[in-house]
């Protein structure tokens, strides 16, 4: 927990009085997670109303059967915990931060008692959890596709990509829970793109040669 100038701060730059109305900002709490932190486990409840305002998380839904349904990066500004909040469930999905990352909470009570009552706050849920719809089915969809399709999709959604760029990637382990695959998988899918000149051989700092070769894996 931080300061209430960096809280300040955030609320700005995202412009958050548009949809949190004073209660909630009252009660607003600053985070710091490192990388590879759990911030939810899927199938237990939450304490916070969360906002990711820096850094970047994994979002990982499991079948029954332990196999790995759904896998998102989310980059700021996210909300985690809309769906839980509205339906007083346990959560959906495991939330894991991949570096360090700063979330915005407010704690569960506080946000049902001031927020579900509040037609602006609720507007901005229910605005939220049209887009995750959206998106989830587009990612269930996705894992149809080819892994070096995912890792090219996982690169490109890196901020700042491009020709000549170098970016930090997570440990290869990590890395192939992400993308829903096996480490000795992921390792040939690189050596063909290390092969075909779309990347470089450097890891974890992965410089991109040919950008275009990757978004053509997901056109």
């Amino acid at each position: 927990m931080l300061s209430g100038s960096e809280i300040r701060d955030y609320i700005d730059r995202f412009r958050m009085d548009r949809f949190l109305n004073e209660k909630l900002i009252e009660h607003l709490q600053l985070f710091h997670f490192n990388a590879y932190d759990t911030i939810m486990r899927e199938q237990t409840e939450i304490s916070y109303l969360y906002f990711l305002v820096d850094g970047q998380i994994k979002c990982a839904h499991y079948n029954s059967n332990g196999t790995l349904a759904v896998v998102a990066m989310m980059h700021p500004f996210a909300i985690l915990g809309d769906v839980e909040i509205i339906g007083n469930d346990l959560t959906m999905t495991s939330v894991v931060t991949t570096c360090p990352s700063k979330v915005l909470g407010i704690p569960v009570p506080v946000a049902r008692k001031e927020g579900l009552n509040d037609p602006i706050f609720l507007k901005f849920l229910c605005k939220g959890l049209v887009e995750k719809l959206h998106n989830s089915t587009t990612l269930r969809l996705g894992h149809l596709v080819p892994v070096k399709s995912r890792l090219a999709l996982y690169i490109l959604s890196k901020p700042d990509v491009a020709n000549g760029s170098v970016i930090i990637l997570p440990e290869k382990e990590a890395l192939a829970s992400m993308l829903g695959t096996t480490y000795r998988h992921l390792n040939r899918v690189m050596k063909e793109l290390i092969d075909e000149n779309t990347i470089g051989s450097g890891y974890p700092g992965l410089r991109i040669n040919k950008i275009e070769d990757l978004q053509k894996l997901i056109d």
